[in-house]
């Protein structure tokens, strides 16, 4: 699977793409699993980012732009943390790919 960036897309505000947005990685799962359960109300500090560190099986690519950016993210997923992006997000909020062996 080669995930490319195209220069020539925009984003849904008719941008052009940002060099921050940071492509699917295919040799790690990219997802955060103990940023999940933090929330606002948890009591404490807010916890420092730890990713995961699995090899990924799956690329989430999101179905809409977001509101606050209007990109569209994709990111890799373990088998591990897809049954945590599924207990926290619903089935509408991106397509879920398998990455080819």
């Amino acid at each position: 699977m080669t995930l490319k960036r195209n220069p020539k897309c925009v984003n849904a505000k008719g941008q052009t793409p940002d060099p921050t947005l940071v492509p699917p990685d295919l040799k790690r799962c990219q997802v955060q699993p103990n940023m999940l359960s933090w929330s606002p109300f948890t009591l404490g500090p807010k916890p420092t980012p730890v990713r995961c560190t699995n090899v990924p099986h799956f690329v989430g690519v999101e179905n809409k732009p977001a509101e606050r950016d209007g990109r569209i993210g994709a990111m890799s997923l373990c088998g591990d943390c897809l049954v945590l992006y599924r207990k926290h997000f619903p089935p509408t909020h991106a397509k879920i790919h398998p990455i080819p062996k």
